[in-house]
């Protein structure tokens, strides 16, 4: 069974959520002053220090195996300090337009312990270089230099972006403890939700000087992570630098109690971020070398992910709505969730096949028939077409029910010349097959069959 992937989300509460948590000094604030205009947003060619340090402790919860109802529970730590210089390079002058921006990490200390077991994820130094692209409230990091694993996604996307934190500034004249509701969609993406049901978070403004204007924010926020419904208590301080015009600390402490979901374990977790953003005049990481070769173009199939199967022998790139949620050898199970929603799943299973006698369409189709049983309905199309790479694709798609529920399922079967072949069983519920659309095609063509050797060296 593949390692649970957590998303390092900065989940809940500490000692600070029933205390406090000081802000920076600063001079005592006029209450007679106001009211103040407390915007701000990154500035084209503009380049800042930021650094993060995040802290996580609780439980993970794990599905219950054996048909089991209660989740298994193990003690779940992370400790991260990541300290990055980003340049912004284009600023939207309408909501159509994206942010965006690079950065370069020069320093990443992640360490994740799950009941007796420790993991230090790392970066290669190849994909310390990263882009951003921010299109309304939704933030994508990838490198320029090549796709990334889920688990060096996982180790740079983290909650409270340093180009979102601005949106938390009121956008209109207030004056002091004067108090706003912040856009849910800005809370939704700070904390790491793919969608918000229901946010109810206040800011306030608290104390203003010439040079710094400070808030403080609480509420709760529901909504779903890779699928699976979650509820965090959140309280943060920041504070606004009015001389450069952007937010240069924030301080997050969360409370989540997240569900077991089809993609991902559950939590119950405290934590604490804490960010720190200086202007620095230049970074030698900035070169013109260093988005020289940046083709926003080309950008969605950056974006895409790295997978290398277990044993080695073969590999894949697919969107980042795909998790695996378990590996074993030449073998893995892939779950798609999208917008918050369980779509799909799929099952690689890689074999050597028969060079004697080679298995024909109708053998294929057989073989699906026998496999699904009394959940088979009927066949809707079949086909043999030649794929890339010189492979060989059968592709069979059925309908049929489980449960009295629509089920469709694909079986696409790879076969490379060389005896090998891969077979991918999709399941998708009815209601999900829209959304669907042909994410099968897409990661079949992805799929390569490498030599273990040469892909434990990429």
């Amino acid at each position: 069974m593949a390692t649970p992937r957590v998303r390092i989300i900065g989940t809940v509460l500490c000692a600070w959520l029933f205390g406090s948590m000081p802000l920076p000094a600063g001079a005592a604030a006029d209450p007679l002053a106001g009211p103040f205009v407390l915007s701000g947003q990154p500035t084209t060619g503009r380049i800042d220090r930021v650094e993060v340090s995040l802290e996580v402790g609780g439980d993970l919860k794990l599905a219950g195996s054996g048909g089991e109802s209660k989740p298994v529970t193990e003690k779940l730590g992370i400790t991260a300090r990541l300290v990055y210089d980003e340049k912004c390079l284009e600023v939207p002058s309408d909501g159509d337009r994206p942010l965006r921006a690079l950065r370069y990490y020069d320093q990443i200390d992640v360490a994740n312990k799950v009941g007796d077991r420790s993991f230090q994820p790392g970066l290669r130094d190849g994909r310390r270089l990263m882009a951003v692209e921010v299109r309304g409230t939704r933030a994508s990091v990838f490198s320029p230099n090549g796709t990334l694993t889920r688990d060096e996604l996982d180790l740079v996307d983290l909650p409270g972006n340093s180009l979102l934190v601005d949106r938390l500034l009121p956008g209109k004249p207030v004056a002091l403890h004067d108090s706003w509701k912040p856009q849910p969609e800005v809370i939704a993406a700070l904390c790491g939700l793919d969608a918000a049901a229901r946010c109810d978070v206040t800011s306030e403004l608290v104390s203003v000087t010439d040079a710094t204007a400070k808030f403080e924010m609480s509420g709760n926020l529901s909504g779903t992570v890779a699928g699976a419904s979650t509820r965090i208590e959140l309280k943060a301080k920041y504070r606004l630098d009015r001389k450069t015009g952007r937010i240069d600390w924030f301080a997050m402490a969360l409370k989540e109690e997240r569900a077991v979901g089809p993609v991902g374990p559950g939590l119950s977790v405290i934590a604490n971020l804490q960010m720190k953003i200086t202007p620095i005049e230049d970074s030698s990481h900035f070169d013109d070398e260093a988005a020289k070769g940046l083709s926003w173009d080309s950008a969605e199939d950056l974006k895409r992910l790295r997978y290398v199967s277990l044993g080695g022998g073969w590999e894949l790139a697919h969107d980042r709505r795909w998790v695996v949620v378990t590996e074993k050898g030449d073998s893995a199970v892939l779950r798609m969730a999208d917008q918050g929603e369980y779509v799909a799943q799929c099952s690689i299973t890689s074999t050597a096949a028969s060079a004697n006698e080679p298995i024909s369409l109708s053998q294929f189709q057989d073989e699906i028939r026998q496999a699904l049983g009394k959940h088979f309905g009927q066949f809707v199309r079949a086909a043999q077409s030649p794929g890339e790479a010189g492979y060989q694709i059968y592709r069979v798609e059925v309908e049929g029910a489980v449960a009295d529920v629509p089920v469709q399922w694909i079986y696409t079967m790879v076969l490379d010349g060389q005896n090998r072949r891969a077979v991918l069983a999709f399941v998708v519920q009815g209601e999900m097959a829209k959304r669907f659309g042909q994410a099968d095609q897409d990661l079949v063509r992805s799929l390569r069959f490498v030599d273990a050797k040469v892909a434990a060296t990429r």
